[in-house]
């Protein structure tokens, strides 16, 4: 027995009648109930994000300059507090008002991630 080349699978394959061309399409519900709750989950999120305080012109400045030192490693890829989480367990002894200011701060806000992060082309 010879099992069939890849070019007479492929020519069995194109010319196979399309199984799926009588199947009439139905909605699909779970799917639609998925999507709804993506768009209340983000909703909420969007609501806690403006329920917190904004940050002061000196606590962006200090992590402004917490991105910017290149003593807690690249940031790329990372959100600041990921960064400062890694900074801490290597020892590197980040400033400890940077984790302050991030806890009080939405994980999706902008001010969670570093100022150049998702820039193509920078490596902070």
């Amino acid at each position: 027995v010879t099992k069939p080349s890849c070019r007479q699978r492929k020519l069995a394959f194109e010319s196979a009648p399309a199984e799926d061309a009588h199947v009439e399409t139905v909605p699909d519900v779970a799917s639609s109930d998925t999507e709804e709750e993506d768009r209340s989950e983000a909703a909420a999120a969007a609501a806690a994000a403006a329920a917190l305080p904004p940050l002061t012109t000196a606590e962006e400045k200090e992590l402004k300059a917490f991105d910017l030192d290149s003593t807690f490693g690249p940031c790329l890829g990372l959100t600041r507090l990921e960064r400062f989480l890694r900074a801490e367990r290597l020892q590197i002894n980040p400033p400890p008002s940077v984790r302050e200011i991030l806890h009080r701060v939405h994980p999706t806000s902008p001010s969670a991630q570093a100022i150049l992060s998702g820039k193509p082309g920078v490596v902070c």
